[in-house]
């Protein structure tokens, strides 16, 4: 099953990447189902764990785990899966992850509250002029609660991952599959 519809200035090495990395992801029996939001333009990894601001503090970590609040104009796409007979299938979302809000009520969008037993992913693609990507995943814990863990990719024809971490810090994240590098072929 693909997840992420790979768009002609996409590199498909990262696109197989990124789904091999869902498909670890949602293994977990208690997933039952799934957003992946595209996002224009690589973001960074403070959104891991976000919870609000805090005193002026971008990006507070807590345990209660909020939707951060990329502006929905940055927002390409987003999908929305469910299991059905042990498979993930596309659906009608339940809800718009990033809606047009005031700051104040985005902090109030827990994802325990919003999307119990679902996986959030998150990812951008390089552009032209900015060789980085970002893959973010907020999930239900194995240890119960939420988890997360960001990737940071450098892309040139090869993938390399510089920056990888985890939320909350004694979690471990999601694994990283290491193959011979892949290369982009350009016709």
């Amino acid at each position: 099953m693909s997840y992420i519809e790979c768009l002609p200035d996409d590199p498909p090495f990262l696109v197989d990447e990124l789904e091999q990395r869902i498909a670890q992801a949602i293994k977990a029996p208690v997933i039952k189902s799934i957003f992946i939001v595209r996002i224009a333009d690589w973001f960074a990894p403070r959104w891991l764990g976000f919870s609000g601001k805090v005193s002026g503090a971008s990006a507070a970590a807590s345990q209660e785990l909020t939707v951060p609040p990329f502006a929905p104009s940055r927002v390409v796409s987003e999908s929305y899966f469910f299991k059905d007979k042990g498979a993930f299938v596309p659906g009608a979302a339940p809800l718009v992850l990033h809606a047009k809000q005031t700051p104040s009520a985005s902090l109030k969008r827990q994802v325990a509250e919003m999307a119990p037993e679902t996986a959030l992913f998150w990812f951008s693609v390089p552009s032209r002029l900015d060789p980085r990507a970002a893959f973010m995943a907020h999930y239900p814990s194995p240890s119960g609660g939420l988890a997360g863990s960001y990737f940071g990719f450098r892309v040139s024809d090869t993938i390399k991952v510089v920056a990888r971490l985890s939320w909350p810090k004694d979690e471990k994240p999601l694994p990283f599959v290491r193959r011979a590098p892949r290369k982009l072929i350009r016709s």
